[in-house]
């Protein structure tokens, strides 16, 4: 009887040892998923930027990117525009047409960057 009461008690400290290991092990991958997902969202947003960048050469240019959901929050001025957590550097001026760029966003959309002025430029969502 005596083995028995000890196998359950050794059965009990390793059913707690288990369960313990199992939520620190949810936790900690909870935390990278969160910390993935921050990081690929600024790459997605450099990554338009980037792009704005390199059409803000023409006057009018067309070019196909990746515009993230956050676009939609974006604050727009001085040079600089802010995309969810990234502040990035523009070459000039920026303005965004009212909402249409927002809406095909969280994937790859048609843009259409032109010069409304010597230094500033506005982005709006382009005819497929």
């Amino acid at each position: 009887m005596r083995t028995k009461g000890q196998l359950s008690i050794e059965f009990m400290i390793y059913v707690a040892m288990a369960t313990a290991s199992l939520v620190v092990s949810l936790r900690l991958f909870t935390i990278g998923t969160a910390a993935q997902g921050v990081s690929i969202g600024n790459a997605y947003s450099e990554e338009l930027a980037a792009a704005i960048d390199a059409n803000m050469g023409y006057s009018s240019s067309a070019f196909s990117a990746y515009v993230p959901r956050s676009i939609c929050n974006a604050t727009i001025g001085d040079g600089y525009i802010r995309i969810g957590g990234s502040l990035l550097e523009l070459d000039s001026n920026l303005t965004m047409a009212d909402g249409s760029v927002c809406r095909n966003s969280g994937g790859v959309e048609r843009l259409l960057l032109y010069r409304v002025s010597n230094d500033t430029f506005e982005l709006s969502g382009s005819v497929p």
